[in-house]
């Protein structure tokens, strides 16, 4: 599986690009930590042991660590985060 970072400049973006890796085009894997650890552990398209390289991951540490330096809060989704 590959994850293409250089288009991930935010949380949400990291979502969709984890679906797309992991799915394929418009894939859902999550959209917030509770969502994702029950993708991990269902049977949503990753089948373990499974291997995800992350491309152009530099451009996604340098987004999202700006992202998560402003952002605290609650680590569930809420109504609106859900990208089914």
């Amino acid at each position: 599986m590959h994850l293409y970072g250089r288009h991930i400049t935010d949380v949400p973006g990291l979502y969709l690009a984890l679906g797309d890796a992991v799915n394929g085009p418009g894939g859902y894997f999550g959209g917030c930590p509770d969502a994702l650890d029950d993708c991990l552990r269902g049977t949503f398209g990753y089948t373990a042991p499974a291997t995800l390289l992350w491309r152009d991951a530099s451009t996604a540490r340098e987004h999202l660590s700006r992202t998560s330096h402003r952002t605290a809060g609650p680590t569930t989704c809420s109504p609106d985060s859900s990208m089914s």
